[in-house]
């Protein structure tokens, strides 16, 4: 279904929902073949508004709050095909599922949130995460096969994207009594080289 602000093209990405992997995978700090180009982003609260998040939330007037984060990792150090993500959140809608959606935005690193605020690029639904009644939440350990996903780097090049968490739904109500809008909850880095992304296989 057409939705405005951003292409709504929907592939499901082949995914593995695991335990938490242990210590023993190596964590990266900037990307490297392989691995993914940062460890955590935060969530945002109200990222459907078109601002940046850091300055313009229609609420509060200052940046949209923070509601959670995303790590993602390679599988293993030498896996150049995968990476593992997790999404956590507290103070969501309680009750809701929402649907996890890898936005990947090809080589453009000022694509899809932060810092424009709009949601850009291609949409891979990669699994799901369910909040409590106070609307705390975690995915768990999503296995993502980098190959599978639409609108990446060509290989050698780095993907860049970002996690939108839908309430597909139309359900979901928060704690203040307002529906889930369309593109309310979205994760990403401000800063560019820390922004969700991976060297294409």
């Amino acid at each position: 279904m057409q939705r405005p602000v951003r292409v709504r093209i929907v592939v499901v990405a082949a995914f593995t929902s695991l335990a938490l992997m242990s210590s023993s995978v190596a964590l990266a700090d900037h990307a490297t073949p392989g691995e993914a180009g940062s460890t955590k982003v935060n969530v945002y609260d109200n990222t459907h508004n078109g601002w940046d998040v850091t300055t313009n939330d229609p609420t509060t007037g200052g940046a949209d709050p923070v509601i959670g984060f995303v790590n993602f990792r390679p599988t293993v150090p030498d896996d150049l095909d995968h990476i593992v993500i997790v999404v956590s959140v507290k103070n969501a809608a309680p009750d809701c599922t929402l649907t996890i959606e890898l936005v990947t935005a090809g080589t453009d690193p000022d694509s899809g949130l932060p810092p424009d605020g709009f949601h850009t690029g291609f949409i891979n639904v990669i699994g799901t995460l369910t909040t409590n009644q106070n609307g705390n939440g975690n995915s768990g350990a999503i296995v993502v096969d980098v190959t599978t996903l639409g609108f990446v780097a060509p290989s050698g090049d780095f993907t860049w994207g970002h996690i939108d968490l839908e309430d597909d739904s139309g359900a979901c109500v928060e704690s203040d009594g307002t529906g889930v809008e369309f593109n309310e909850y979205g994760a990403s880095a401000v800063e560019e080289g820390d922004r969700v992304h991976w060297l294409q296989p």
